[in-house]
Protein backbone atom coordinates (compact mmCIF):
# COMPACT_ATOMS: atom_id res chain seq x y z
CA UNK A 1 0.00 0.00 0.00
CA UNK A 2 1.56 2.86 -1.14
CA UNK A 3 0.87 6.37 -1.01
CA UNK A 4 -0.10 8.95 -4.09
CA UNK A 5 1.86 12.64 -3.58
CA UNK A 6 0.18 15.67 -5.04
CA UNK A 7 1.61 19.40 -5.37
CA UNK A 8 -0.03 22.33 -5.82
CA UNK A 9 0.94 26.02 -5.72
CA UNK A 10 -1.85 28.56 -5.35
CA UNK A 11 -1.31 33.08 -5.72
CA UNK A 12 -3.65 34.61 -2.45
CA UNK A 13 -3.98 38.05 -2.55
CA UNK A 14 -2.02 40.07 0.13
CA UNK A 15 -0.29 36.78 1.18
CA UNK A 16 1.95 35.70 -1.35
CA UNK A 17 2.25 32.06 -2.90
CA UNK A 18 0.43 29.13 -1.10
CA UNK A 19 2.11 25.78 -1.57
CA UNK A 20 -0.03 22.49 -1.29
CA UNK A 21 1.25 19.03 -0.77
CA UNK A 22 -1.90 16.13 -0.51
CA UNK A 23 -0.53 12.45 0.22
CA UNK A 24 -4.02 10.13 -0.67
CA UNK A 25 -3.83 6.43 -0.10
CA UNK A 26 -6.59 3.74 0.54
CA UNK A 27 -6.87 0.69 2.54
CA UNK A 28 -9.92 -1.71 3.92
CA UNK A 29 -10.88 0.93 6.25
CA UNK A 30 -11.09 3.50 4.10
CA UNK A 31 -9.72 6.21 2.76
CA UNK A 32 -6.51 8.45 4.09
CA UNK A 33 -4.90 11.88 3.50
CA UNK A 34 -2.67 14.19 4.77
CA UNK A 35 -2.52 17.72 3.43
CA UNK A 36 0.04 20.69 4.37
CA UNK A 37 -0.39 24.23 3.53
CA UNK A 38 2.08 26.72 3.63
CA UNK A 39 3.75 29.73 2.10
CA UNK A 40 6.41 29.24 -0.91
CA UNK A 41 9.28 30.34 1.57
CA UNK A 42 8.38 27.88 4.69
CA UNK A 43 7.36 24.88 2.62
CA UNK A 44 10.68 22.98 2.35
CA UNK A 45 10.99 23.79 5.67
CA UNK A 46 7.52 22.68 7.14
CA UNK A 47 7.41 19.53 4.17
CA UNK A 48 10.58 17.83 5.84
CA UNK A 49 9.82 18.67 9.51
CA UNK A 50 5.88 18.12 9.33
CA UNK A 51 4.68 16.38 6.34
CA UNK A 52 6.98 13.90 5.51
CA UNK A 53 6.87 12.45 9.21
CA UNK A 54 3.12 12.66 9.33
CA UNK A 55 2.68 10.44 6.05
CA UNK A 56 5.18 7.76 7.55
CA UNK A 57 3.43 7.66 11.02
CA UNK A 58 -0.25 7.09 9.53
CA UNK A 59 0.85 4.62 6.98
CA UNK A 60 -1.53 2.10 7.38
CA UNK A 61 -0.01 -1.32 7.07
CA UNK A 62 2.08 0.07 9.95
CA UNK A 63 -1.12 1.23 11.80
CA UNK A 64 -2.23 -2.37 11.06
CA UNK A 65 0.76 -4.30 12.25
CA UNK A 66 1.70 -2.44 14.81
CA UNK A 67 -2.21 -3.23 16.32
CA UNK A 68 -2.05 -7.00 15.32
CA UNK A 69 0.65 -7.17 17.21
CA UNK A 70 -0.47 -5.70 20.70
CA UNK A 71 -1.46 -8.10 23.22
CA UNK A 72 -3.48 -7.02 26.67
CA UNK A 73 -0.81 -6.76 29.94
CA UNK A 74 0.27 -9.63 32.00
CA UNK A 75 -0.86 -9.04 35.74
CA UNK A 76 2.33 -9.26 38.42
CA UNK A 77 2.58 -12.83 40.08
CA UNK A 78 0.39 -13.01 43.03
CA UNK A 79 -1.72 -10.09 42.22
CA UNK A 80 -1.39 -6.58 42.48
CA UNK A 81 1.30 -5.12 45.35
CA UNK A 82 -0.18 -3.34 48.06
CA UNK A 83 -0.16 0.74 47.90
CA UNK A 84 1.08 2.64 50.85
CA UNK A 85 -0.66 5.55 51.87
CA UNK A 86 -0.67 8.47 54.30
CA UNK A 87 -3.14 11.12 55.61
CA UNK A 88 -2.13 14.56 54.99
CA UNK A 89 -2.66 16.33 58.00
CA UNK A 90 -2.89 20.36 56.90
CA UNK A 91 -5.82 18.69 54.53
CA UNK A 92 -7.12 15.78 54.33
CA UNK A 93 -5.31 14.65 51.41
CA UNK A 94 -5.05 11.13 50.57
CA UNK A 95 -1.25 10.95 49.55
CA UNK A 96 0.16 7.47 47.81
CA UNK A 97 4.14 6.38 48.46
CA UNK A 98 5.86 5.83 44.64
CA UNK A 99 8.81 3.93 44.90
CA UNK A 100 12.47 4.26 43.83
CA UNK A 101 13.04 3.45 40.13
CA UNK A 102 13.20 4.23 36.01
CA UNK A 103 11.02 4.72 33.57
CA UNK A 104 11.55 5.70 29.86
CA UNK A 105 10.92 9.16 29.62
CA UNK A 106 9.76 11.33 26.37
CA UNK A 107 8.70 9.14 23.22
CA UNK A 108 11.21 7.58 20.02
CA UNK A 109 9.00 9.19 17.09
CA UNK A 110 7.36 13.30 16.12
CA UNK A 111 4.05 13.51 17.90
CA UNK A 112 1.54 14.88 16.75
CA UNK A 113 -2.13 15.87 17.53
CA UNK A 114 -4.88 16.74 15.27
CA UNK A 115 -7.16 19.99 15.95
CA UNK A 116 -10.51 21.51 15.12
CA UNK A 117 -12.84 19.92 12.05
CA UNK A 118 -12.45 19.95 8.28
CA UNK A 119 -16.69 20.30 8.50
CA UNK A 120 -15.75 23.58 10.46
CA UNK A 121 -13.01 25.18 8.51
CA UNK A 122 -10.56 24.96 11.20
CA UNK A 123 -8.90 21.66 10.68
CA UNK A 124 -5.08 22.03 12.04
CA UNK A 125 -2.03 20.03 12.93
CA UNK A 126 -0.11 20.33 16.08
CA UNK A 127 3.30 18.76 15.81
CA UNK A 128 5.46 18.15 18.62
CA UNK A 129 8.95 17.66 18.93
CA UNK A 130 10.24 18.57 22.27
CA UNK A 131 9.68 15.24 23.74
CA UNK A 132 12.97 13.69 21.71
CA UNK A 133 15.35 11.29 22.55
CA UNK A 134 13.85 9.15 24.24
CA UNK A 135 15.64 8.40 27.52
CA UNK A 136 16.22 6.62 30.81
CA UNK A 137 15.20 8.36 33.65
CA UNK A 138 15.63 7.64 37.59
CA UNK A 139 13.30 8.86 40.30
CA UNK A 140 14.00 8.63 44.21
CA UNK A 141 11.00 7.57 46.16
CA UNK A 142 8.19 10.41 46.26
CA UNK A 143 4.65 10.46 47.89
CA UNK A 144 1.92 12.08 45.70
CA UNK A 145 -1.64 13.56 45.99
CA UNK A 146 -3.76 10.11 45.12
CA UNK A 147 -6.50 13.00 43.49
CA UNK A 148 -6.31 16.26 42.33
CA UNK A 149 -6.18 19.31 44.69
CA UNK A 150 -9.57 20.85 45.37
CA UNK A 151 -10.02 24.64 45.42
CA UNK A 152 -11.00 24.81 48.97
CA UNK A 153 -7.25 23.08 49.31
CA UNK A 154 -5.32 25.91 47.28
CA UNK A 155 -6.94 28.55 49.53
CA UNK A 156 -5.84 26.87 52.80
CA UNK A 157 -2.62 26.43 51.01
CA UNK A 158 -2.50 30.46 49.81
CA UNK A 159 -3.72 31.68 53.30
CA UNK A 160 -1.12 29.89 55.10
CA UNK A 161 1.67 30.90 52.79
CA UNK A 162 0.73 33.92 50.93
CA UNK A 163 1.26 32.96 48.25
CA UNK A 164 0.36 34.69 44.79
CA UNK A 165 -0.21 33.13 41.21
CA UNK A 166 1.36 33.76 37.93
CA UNK A 167 -2.14 34.74 36.84
CA UNK A 168 -2.40 36.84 39.60
CA UNK A 169 0.59 38.16 39.35
CA UNK A 170 0.38 39.54 36.17
CA UNK A 171 -3.04 40.19 35.89
CA UNK A 172 -4.85 38.05 32.91
CA UNK A 173 -4.76 33.97 32.58
CA UNK A 174 -5.07 31.53 29.77
CA UNK A 175 -8.41 29.42 30.35
CA UNK A 176 -8.83 26.72 27.86
CA UNK A 177 -11.85 27.23 25.59
CA UNK A 178 -13.25 24.85 22.64
CA UNK A 179 -12.59 26.43 19.12
CA UNK A 180 -9.65 26.19 16.47
CA UNK A 181 -6.16 25.60 18.04
CA UNK A 182 -5.23 29.21 17.23
CA UNK A 183 -7.67 30.59 20.46
CA UNK A 184 -7.89 27.41 22.20
CA UNK A 185 -5.88 29.42 25.44
CA UNK A 186 -6.70 32.87 25.01
CA UNK A 187 -5.43 35.68 27.09
CA UNK A 188 -8.17 36.53 29.57
CA UNK A 189 -8.00 39.83 31.81
CA UNK A 190 -8.01 39.07 35.38
CA UNK A 191 -8.66 35.33 35.14
CA UNK A 192 -6.73 33.23 37.48
CA UNK A 193 -7.81 30.31 39.89
CA UNK A 194 -10.71 32.49 41.82
CA UNK A 195 -12.39 33.61 38.54
CA UNK A 196 -11.58 30.16 36.38
CA UNK A 197 -13.11 32.20 33.01
CA UNK A 198 -12.68 35.47 34.28
CA UNK A 199 -13.96 38.26 36.48
CA UNK A 200 -17.64 37.23 35.77
CA UNK A 201 -16.89 33.37 37.24
CA UNK A 202 -16.79 32.13 40.42
CA UNK A 203 -14.87 29.00 41.69
CA UNK A 204 -16.13 25.65 42.96
CA UNK A 205 -14.33 25.09 46.59
CA UNK A 206 -14.70 21.45 47.46
CA UNK A 207 -14.50 19.64 44.04
CA UNK A 208 -11.64 18.08 42.66
CA UNK A 209 -12.05 19.23 38.65
CA UNK A 210 -12.76 22.25 37.00
CA UNK A 211 -15.75 23.78 38.03
CA UNK A 212 -16.97 27.36 37.24
CA UNK A 213 -19.98 29.25 37.86
CA UNK A 214 -21.37 32.81 36.52
CA UNK A 215 -21.23 35.21 39.16
CA UNK A 216 -24.47 36.49 39.52
CA UNK A 217 -25.34 40.31 39.61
Amino acid sequence: MTWNLYNAELEWPNAGTLVWDIALTEGDAGVYMVVLVTLANEHEALRDAVFAPSVDALTPAAITEERAAATPATPPAGGAAPIDTRIRPTDGMVMVYVPAGEFDMGNTGIQWIWGGSLRDGDLGLQVFTDEQPQHTVYLDAFWVDQTEVTVAMFRTFVEATGYETTAEIAGWGQPWREGSMEEEWPQVRRADWQHPRGPDWSRCDDVGFRCAVPTLP
